[in-house]
């Protein structure tokens, strides 16, 4: 079975918690389980609005690629926002500055080229021209 990974900010501590993720009716939780192959492990809750999945993918340095994180090419300086995008069934880089407007599929871009430098809860800074619409 394929391990689906998230992760989010937790209310306790505001720290990032990875797992599995649970939705009840009212409440939204990560099953942090720290040894994945063992029935132990805890319920973290969460700020929904943090929630991000796994790419797949890892940067240059081997830091693990999540959706909401920010990218850099570190030789053109071009950022990107990471997304899934529903109609096209993909995780996708979201370029946008006061030249470029557009979105590519992360899977065709070399990971080995970019590096994860934030993300869009913590570091918003990074990328002013870039905003979630």
């Amino acid at each position: 079975m394929k391990f689906v990974k998230f992760r989010a900010l937790s209310k306790s501590d505001k720290e990032w918690v990875h797992g599995y993720y649970v939705k009840s009716v009212d409440t939204n939780l990560i099953y942090h389980n720290p040894q994945i192959y063992t029935n132990f492990g805890i319920y973290v809750n969460i700020y929904e609005n943090t929630l991000g999945q796994y790419t797949g993918k890892i940067d240059y340095n081997s830091t693990e690629i999540f959706e909401g994180d920010i990218v850099q090419n570190p030789k053109t300086g071009t950022k990107a926002i990471v997304q899934y995008f529903p109609e096209h069934s993909a995780f996708m880089l979201w370029i946008r500055d006061e030249n470029i407007n557009q979105i590519e599929y992360l899977g065709e871009i070399l990971t080995s080229e970019i590096e994860v430098i934030g993300n869009i809860y913590e570091n918003p800074e990074l990328v002013p021209e870039l905003t979630m619409e």
